[in-house]
């Protein structure tokens, strides 16, 4: 990586983590996604590594969730107990806890079947729940939580 990537990369660091401490209250789901979509196409850009790590397009957007929600886990980890409750397991493809589940081998998508353990503690966790609400249109807290 070049002197002037990475005075691009630190500007634009501080920028976010900026915008981030201003206007944390009025950050949005699809706002922080958009912004770490974009952290991720400048790293892709500018470094040949890291687009072969993170893809193009439409891949870096599955990436910014899978980073968002790896944040929000390490932020609030699970305790042993929750562990053995749960019976949490590590996805080897996305590096998330994920939770075994008595539906595991019916014919729902994985995100039913297997779904990722977020803390209602975490910042992102809320934001991501406020979104998936808004896009079922308030349809209640059943649907807002599968």
């Amino acid at each position: 990586m070049t002197s002037i990537h990475w005075n691009k990369l630190k500007r634009l660091t501080a920028f976010l983590l900026l915008a981030y401490q201003k206007n944390l209250s009025q950050l949005r789901w699809t706002r922080l996604l958009r912004i770490m979509t974009l952290v991720l196409t400048f790293l892709s850009n500018i470094s040949n590594i890291a687009a072969e790590h993170f893809g193009r397009s439409v891949q870096l957007r599955t990436k910014a969730h899978v980073i968002l929600f790896r944040l929000a886990q390490k932020q609030y980890p699970p305790n042993q107990d929750l562990h053995r409750q749960l019976s949490l397991f590590m996805c080897k493809e996305t590096v998330l806890l994920r939770v075994h589940t008595i539906i595991q081998k019916s014919a729902l998508p994985p995100e039913t079947t297997i779904p990722i353990l977020l803390s209602r503690k975490s910042y992102i966790t809320s934001l991501y729940i406020l979104y998936i609400n808004e896009k079922n249109q308030h349809s209640g807290t059943e649907l807002t939580l599968t």
